[in-house]
């Protein structure tokens, strides 16, 4: 009796869709609403919230809570870079964020998670990352 073998090969290909191509990446020069945060720095921002909306952000001394004032922390831990939110709002916070690579002067759009209510949230980075400008904020339903 003779066995037949056949054998099959399944070739997987997948593109990242996190990245966005260099044409649409915003320039920072013409963004409204924007806070730029170096390393090592920590800044507390006081909004002006309209709905969901916040805008007009400004770096105050201490956080108050009419209105609530988010706390963003940009230091370097080890080989690592941590931007840490701290998000008071009763409503999850997103916003969007450029990055600048040391000695570049040219931007890149990086991921961010929404930051829960009421917590901090983390993001990790392994980039040599000088600056990061962060912008399009708003309040969203907790999920």
């Amino acid at each position: 009796m003779r066995s037949i073998r056949r054998l099959a090969i399944v070739l997987l290909i997948t593109t990242p869709t996190a990245i966005a191509a260099v044409d649409d990446t915003p320039d920072p020069a013409t963004l409204k609403d924007k806070v730029t945060i170096a390393v090592g720095k920590k800044l507390i921002v006081q909004f002006e919230q309209k709905g969901d909306a916040l805008g007009n952000p400004k770096v105050v001394e201490k956080a108050g809570d009419k209105p609530p004032t988010p706390s963003f922390d940009f230091r370097k831990m080890g080989d690592n870079l941590i931007l840490s939110t701290k998000n008071p709002f009763p409503k999850d916070l997103k916003f969007r964020a450029l990055a600048r690579l040391k000695g570049r002067k040219d931007y890149f759009e990086t991921s961010i998670e929404p930051v829960k209510s009421g917590i901090f949230g983390i993001e990790l980075w392994q980039d040599p990352i000088e600056e990061l400008i962060l912008f399009d904020f708003k309040l969203a339903d907790k999920k």
